[in-house]
């Protein structure tokens, strides 16, 4: 059985003549794999993080200076995640604002960054308010109605992955066969 194992792991493009690359594709689809079950797992940390805030800012009724809320007052004080996110930028920070944030215009930022005096702001998460920028906006209902995915969804699709990768490894041997046997033709074509 082992020995199955490490003769389907290991199979090599050198193996067939008309491929003469040394490669392990197998084992670099391993490595893919591993790759994109993490990446799974982090779109549905980011995507749930996103839902929770633009769920509470929405609850509350967060959607101006005046009516922000603190992460404490929403309930997401304790979540680093949340945190990281709202202090960097990207689709969230564009969404949700913070109360008396200082905005920057093009040109101030070029001339601050110019001058090597642009510097990231730290935020006090227990005393900075927060409030939707627009409600009303697509990019909040979209996050509203399908961000809310179940952890076992993303658990689902990472068995579906794995399982489509060991139907690939099995017949990789196969499938380079039948590359080899076309490269082949080609060659003989010229």
């Amino acid at each position: 059985m082992k020995e199955i194992i490490k003769q389907f792991f290991s199979v090599n493009l050198k193996d067939y003549s008309n491929l003469c690359v040394d490669f392990e594709i197998n084992k670099a689809l391993v490595v893919l794999l591993v790759v994109l079950c993490f990446s799974f797992f982090y779109i549905h940390i980011k995507r749930k993080n996103m839902y929770y805030i633009v769920k509470q800012l929405t609850r509350h009724n967060a959607t101006d200076e005046e009516s922000a809320k603190t992460l404490e007052a929403l309930g997401l004080s304790n979540n680093f995640v949340l945190k990281w996110m709202l202090s960097g930028s990207g689709q969230l920070t564009r969404l949700v604002k913070r109360a008396g944030e200082v905005t920057l215009s093009y040109e101030e930022y070029v001339a601050l960054e110019k001058e090597k005096k642009l510097n990231k702001e730290k935020i006090d998460f227990t005393e900075a308010k927060f409030y939707l920028f627009d409600a009303q906006d697509t990019r909040a209902q979209r996050i509203l109605s399908r961000y809310n995915i179940p952890l076992f969804k993303t658990v689902i699709l990472c068995v579906f992955v794995v399982v489509l990768y060991f139907c690939i490894m099995l017949l990789m041997p196969e499938l380079l066969m039948l590359i080899n046997y076309l490269v082949g033709l080609v060659k003989g074509m010229f």
